[in-house]
């Protein structure tokens, strides 16, 4: 660069990480961080000998204070490969299953939908794309100089198919240009917008991208029916926040009713598929709605909750209820969150919805 000489190494240890140009190396050293980052999040998320911090929305907040900074560090100044970030997926996927004590077979997209996580690759290309941003705009220095001669030159000369792997410009410049801010970059580095406004711009393209590919592909799996009624943002569910006044045990459940979780017995013929399988106890199509709000089986259960509902809730909040259609009601149980209620009323439908609905499913399955 410029009269210097800049020496390229095929592997450096950098300010506490290792950098290495063999992807089999680097995805052997990254996967030894993983193990050491699990262990880590068991050590801050245990209170006590064998107690174990059971509420999920703590242990989401311990996760990405004490582990994600220590397991992210040094990957936003290398080059990361798509190996490592699919195990780094695979790893955020597994946490997020862990809490949520979810099986391992719960679909991915309602894994971190339910926390209001984001992908960690996506996470990590927000952090890449910002600390860019922060070079380009900084007064002077070597670093600043480096970056835009990589960018001017990705920019103008770069053939993709001769990509320099070892330029971790480049790849976030690739980034960019997938989540559509390359043009934010550029107008950052020229000095028409400030930083801070660059950053806000970067993360909510991103943010963005995330949530439509969460729309479009939630979509796609039979056993999401009820999750995409419920979940219409990409935030921690609400049975999270009721965690204050029900025990964990069974909001946890309602989750598990939310991800397609749940073993629904009474079928007739194990090999039909899910659409076609009939209640033995009603003769109609068996899904979560049907168990919830008409089948016979649960008819005691299901009087009860209504009756409880009647008895702890405001007069014309129940009235409001019961005078809906049976899908409202069904959205109002399951933890719907756009409803004329007052929210005071909301906690106990909730609170009531929660151990009747446990207790129709565990009956059915006797």
């Amino acid at each position: 660069m410029g009269s210097e000489n800049i020496l390229v190494k095929k592997e450096e240890r950098h300010l506490g990480t290792d950098i290495c140009s063999n992807t089999v190396i680097s995805v052997e050293n990254l996967n030894k961080k993983l193990i050491d980052t699990r262990k880590k999040f068991h050590m801050v998320t245990t209170n006590g000998v064998n107690k174990r911090i059971k509420n999920p929305t703590v242990c989401s907040k311990l996760y990405w204070t004490c582990c994600i900074p220590s397991l992210i560090y040094g990957l936003i100044t290398r080059v990361v490969v798509k190996a490592e970030y699919t195990a780094l997926d695979k790893f955020h996927r597994s946490v997020a299953k862990q809490i949520q004590q979810l099986p391992d077979s719960t679909c991915d997209q309602a894994v971190l939908a339910l926390l209001g996580w984001m992908p960690l690759s996506d996470y990590i290309a927000i952090q890449k794309i910002v600390f860019l941003c922060k070079m380009v705009t900084e007064q002077s220095g070597v670093y600043k100089d480096l970056a835009i001669h990589r960018i001017l030159k990705y920019q103008y000369k770069f053939d993709p198919a001769q990509r320099n792997r070892y330029s971790v410009v480049y790849e976030t410049m690739e980034l960019a240009q997938k989540y559509g801010v390359s043009k934010t970059i550029m107008n950052a580095m020229e000095g028409k917008i400030p930083f801070q406004k660059a950053k806000a711009i970067c993360k909510g393209a991103v943010k963005d991208i995330v949530i439509l590919n969460w729309y479009e592909n939630r979509q796609k799996f039979m056993r999401l029916q009820v999750f995409n009624q419920i979940v219409m943002r990409y935030e921690p569910v609400i049975w999270w926040s009721q965690t204050s006044i029900t025990p964990v045990f069974y909001c946890r459940y309602m989750v598990r009713v939310l991800a397609g979780m749940v073993k629904i017995s009474l079928f007739t013929e194990h090999q039909l598929y899910r659409s076609q399988r009939r209640c033995n106890v009603c003769n109609v199509i068996e899904d979560i709605l049907h168990v919830v709000m008409h089948c016979e089986r649960n008819t005691v259960i299901r009087d009860a909750m209504w009756q409880s509902m009647k008895n702890s809730i405001e007069t014309d909040q129940w009235n409001i209820l019961e005078n809906s259609n049976d899908e409202f009601k069904f959205k109002v149980i399951m933890g719907f969150t756009d409803v004329q209620l007052k929210q005071g009323s909301l906690y106990l439908i909730r609170d009531i919805s929660a151990r009747s609905v446990y207790n129709m499913f565990i009956t059915r399955n006797m």
